[in-house]
């Protein structure tokens, strides 16, 4: 009797290791799907509001210099923001991001002249 008590013992412990895996595993697939998800949304917006400001332009209510202004709000934010942030991980170096930052912003003004 003592063997089985002490299998059983075992086999809970196991699967008790198990349960909490698996529960590990599960979390992990539904961050990942709702990151997915998010980026296939934030995708289908953008591309909305691109057909949107498309209509726009042909139709005679916008000018296409608007138009590009619109859809380049924020894109430098994120780039800036991801830069810093793979600098500050240490995937860059601070002095490579430096100079990232700084031909963005020359790209920038050169663009809005």
């Amino acid at each position: 009797m003592m063997i089985l008590a002490d299998l059983e013992s075992a086999i809970a412990d196991e699967m008790d290791s198990i349960i909490v895996g698996g529960l590990i595993v599960l979390g992990i697939a539904v961050v990942w799907v709702s990151g997915t998800l998010k980026k296939v949304s934030i995708t289908k917006q953008r591309e909305r509001t691109k057909r949107e400001l498309a209509a726009y332009v042909a139709e005679g209510s916008m000018s296409p210099e608007d138009a590009k202004a619109i859809l380049s709000v924020g894109e430098n934010e994120d780039v800036r923001e991801l830069v810093l942030k793979r600098a500050a991980d240490g995937w860059i170096t601070p002095k490579k991001a430096e100079q990232m930052l700084a031909a963005m912003d020359k790209q920038s003004a050169a663009s809005s002249t």
